[in-house]
């Protein structure tokens, strides 16, 4: 990129920079709010990340990679004599769809000074085989929020919406829709329950338990996620979701083909992401009286839900806070624990979620349920 020779940024040490994602966030509401107001929210989000535009690339091994003067990573097409070069700064998501795409692992790639980034990702831009070189460029503020396949369908949050929105409303659905969460940045969702669906949990150690079901919407504009629709729950008591992610019962939808399918696609998962929240709301009421035995041999058996080591251990202290972090006495403290269900584990489970990224929470939620489901 000779367009940025002489930048005062040191190519032989540092990393190039990266332009961050969309700021990501998790906003739950104590008081549900509508359709409406929440889809606001999110597009509010987008808005402030900056102009959305997509650029179609026919070849992208004729555009190179380099450093902006202030040592930002960002790609341009090859120059072209007269004409102004256009230079597209990267965000990390976008950098790192690049490294893929040079079969370059992102996570060594970041690290390397500039200029063996350079060489390394020019380099596989050229060698990148002839049907992988069409792509298209997700833009927002100018800066290359994603670099995707020229066949992606851009099922974006704002035609989500809107498309929920009249499904909704045709169904008689709209206005007793309530959200309870939802989330922006990267990944975008939507934590809708309706009020028909709401039960308390009987024998809970919370008086009023309730719980509300629904479903969530959650979707990746960027190449990131499959746009969902997954039964849920949410309790009142701690606002902790739960997430039934089985394909009885959710529906994904690749960001492939004629995005207008998605009102169908959303019309025939309705009911049925309904029905399987309050299956999910029933097991939940029925673990309550499933007390534990080897309390401890229960949370280790939790890495077959996807827990690291880690998370297994603060999701046990959640569960019995008096526990100290040090896991030496463990065994001999919880050696007289005689009422602790399986609900308590769940909840556990969710309620530590809350603390972890937009993401990793969904997973979280989902491995909630599963561990409901095959330990019942």
């Amino acid at each position: 990129m000779e367009a940025v020779a002489g930048s005062a940024f040191d190519l032989s040490r540092e990393p190039l920079r990266l332009v961050p994602d969309q700021g990501e966030h998790w906003i739950n509401y104590s008081k549900p709010v509508s359709f409406d107001e929440a889809a606001q929210t999110i597009i509010r989000a987008a808005t402030v990340d900056g102009d959305r535009l997509d650029l179609g690339v026919g070849d992208l091994s004729t555009w190179f990679f380099g450093p902006l003067p202030d040592g930002t990573a960002a790609i341009t097409p090859a120059p072209v004599p007269g004409r102004q070069q256009h230079l597209v700064p990267l965000r990390t998501h976008a950098f790192r769809q690049l490294c893929a795409r040079t079969g370059a692992p992102s996570s060594y790639v970041e690290k390397l000074p500039a200029k063996l980034q350079i060489a390394l990702v020019n380099h596989g831009l050229r060698a990148t085989a002839e049907d992988g070189r069409a792509a298209t460029l997700r833009l927002a503020g100018g800066s290359a929020r994603a670099i995707v396949s020229d066949r992606y369908a851009a099922l974006d949050d704002e035609r989500v919406l809107e498309v929920l929105r009249n499904t909704l409303r045709a169904a008689g659905r709209l206005d007793e829709a309530q959200v309870r969460a939802v989330s922006v940045g990267t990944t975008t969702a939507l934590r809708m329950t309706f009020p028909e669906h709401t039960a308390t949990i009987a024998r809970s150690r919370q008086v009023g338990d309730i719980v509300e079901t629904g479903l969530d919407i959650v979707n990746g504009e960027i190449g990131n996620r499959f746009l969902s629709f997954t039964p849920s729950t949410w309790r009142l008591a701690c606002l902790n979701g739960m997430r039934r992610q089985t394909k009885e019962v959710a529906s994904r939808l690749r960001h492939t083909g004629d995005p207008n399918r998605l009102l169908e696609a959303f019309t025939d998962a309705l009911p049925v992401a309904l029905a399987g929240g309050v299956q999910l709301r029933e097991r939940m009421a029925r673990s309550v009286d499933n007390l534990i035995d080897d309390v401890l041999g229960e949370f280790a058996g939790l890495s077959a839900f996807g827990l690291r080591a880690a998370e297994i251990r603060d999701v046990t202290r959640d569960a019995l806070p008096a526990l100290p972090a040090s896991t030496d006495h463990w065994a001999e403290m919880v050696a007289d624990v005689r009422d602790l269900s399986q609900y308590d584990v769940a909840n556990a489970i969710t309620h530590f979620a809350q603390s972890r990224p937009v993401d990793r929470r969904i997973e979280l939620e989902e491995a909630a349920s599963a561990y409901l489901f095959r330990a019942a």
